[in-house]
């Protein structure tokens, strides 16, 4: 059965809504009308999604247009200043330079005149001569028999190249923008082995080298300057509410981001299938990411000190702390440190007997998690879907396993 609630703000009975006092919403209501809410108050906290997008626009302009009146009132004495001390100088030259200006533009004017009359007088003559020839022609023209009129009008050689050309030039511009452009090919890192445009290969190699830029806005540190424009297009360039879920209220800085959350937590299907172990995904590069390290085994991510591969760049990250004997990781009760944090709740839940508080449940197997995070990390490593392989203990559904075992293993 549908939970309807009423809106806070437009007093609308909705199924979806949100809470105004989720992400500071409420501040943002304050800033618009100047109302202080409470939790406690006892009136509805629950707002519709269009009015929590309807108050975050109106949050938006209005900081769009104090921003804007402060630019324009900053020019605005720039350029009072500038043309009060152009003012003042012309005021200046004015009491400094005083003699009589009429006998001098009166001089200037009858100069002008006659040099003003003098041309006219030459483009009259030029005019004159030339409408005298024009009328001789036209005289022999019209005294000429009629065939001979006909050959003087014929287009000559000359023109007629001249209107070739010119069609051939329309033709070619015709050609020229009615040209289909061929998409770049893509290509292969041959460091992380993703395939990139081949007009991007450049900037994406960037990306693997250690040139580190410091972001002017917030000091973050990036290891190259191909990083540093990502995150200050994403983090500084970007609205943190740019896209919002009509669904459930929730924002996204990107457009993609907010596809891909539709897709998975609003009934999208998975339309990228692995034809090797039959797993699905949302998007090609998941599968493909899937395909070079689970099936070919690929380990583009390398240890400095020992040379040897990973799956991410995060497993290297856990890797090294071997080489440097980091252990980030303290047990609270002993003092005792680990490399990774998994380990540091096994040492709780086996020595100290410490039970983590199970808030979420599995539906097939009814295994407890700490967190939806664990719950569906549980739940994407498909455990209730496939099975393990015997001889290589890949995992796969059943419709694949036979064909693994037949094509790998030679058995069946």
């Amino acid at each position: 059965m549908n939970c309807f609630h009423k809106c806070r703000l437009c007093l609308k009975l909705c199924e979806n809504t949100m809470d105004i006092f989720k992400d500071d919403f409420s501040k943002l209501i304050t800033i618009l009308t100047g109302l202080t809410i409470e939790p406690s108050d006892g009136l509805p906290t629950n707002s519709c999604l269009d009015c929590v997008k309807n108050v975050k626009l109106s949050v938006r302009i209005r900081d769009l247009i104090i921003q804007s009146h402060e630019i324009l009132f900053k020019e605005y004495l720039v350029h009072h200043r500038i043309e009060s001390s152009e003012q003042s100088t012309q005021e200046k030259v004015k009491t400094h330079n005083s003699p009589d200006p009429t006998g001098i533009e009166q001089s200037s004017l009858n100069c002008h005149k006659t040099e003003q009359s003098e041309t006219l007088k030459q483009e009259d003559s030029r005019l004159f001569e030339i409408n005298a020839t024009q009328l001789e022609e036209h005289e022999e023209i019209s005294n000429l028999p009629e065939n001979r009129k006909e050959k003087k009008y014929k287009p000559s050689k000359v023109l007629k190249k001249v209107a070739k050309f010119k069609n051939e030039a329309e033709v070619s511009c015709v050609k020229k923008t009615s040209k289909i452009k061929i998409p770049p090919k893509k290509v292969t890192c041959t460091i992380c082995r993703r395939e990139v445009r081949s007009n991007w290969i450049r900037k994406h190699l960037e990306t693997h080298e250690y040139n580190p830029s410091t972001c002017e806005y917030c000091g973050l540190v990036s290891k190259s300057a191909t990083a540093l424009r990502h995150h200050v297009f994403y983090y500084h360039k970007s609205a943190e509410n740019e896209y919002m879920c009509d669904q459930c209220g929730k924002s996204f800085r990107l457009k993609y981001r907010l596809n891909l959350h539709k897709k998975k937590e609003h009934g999208g299907t998975q339309d990228f299938e692995c034809t090797t172990c039959g797993k699905r995904f949302y998007e090609r590069l998941h599968l493909k990411r899937h395909v070079d390290k689970t099936h070919q085994n690929q380990r583009p991510y390398v240890c400095d000190g020992c040379g040897k591969g990973f799956k991410s760049q995060n497993h290297v990250k856990i890797h090294k702390r071997i080489h440097s004997r980091e252990a980030p990781y303290s047990c609270h009760m002993c003092g005792e440190r680990f490399k990774v944090k998994v380990t540091l709740r096994t040492h709780l839940k086996g020595v100290h007997k410490v039970q983590e508080e199970q808030s979420v449940f599995c539906d097939v197997c009814n295994r407890g998690f700490v967190s939806e995070v664990a719950l569906k990390a549980h739940m994407n490593s498909r455990v209730h879907e496939t099975e393990k392989c015997q001889f290589c203990s890949e995992m796969f559904t059943n419709k694949y396993m036979i064909s693994h075992l037949k094509n790998i293993h030679d058995i069946g």
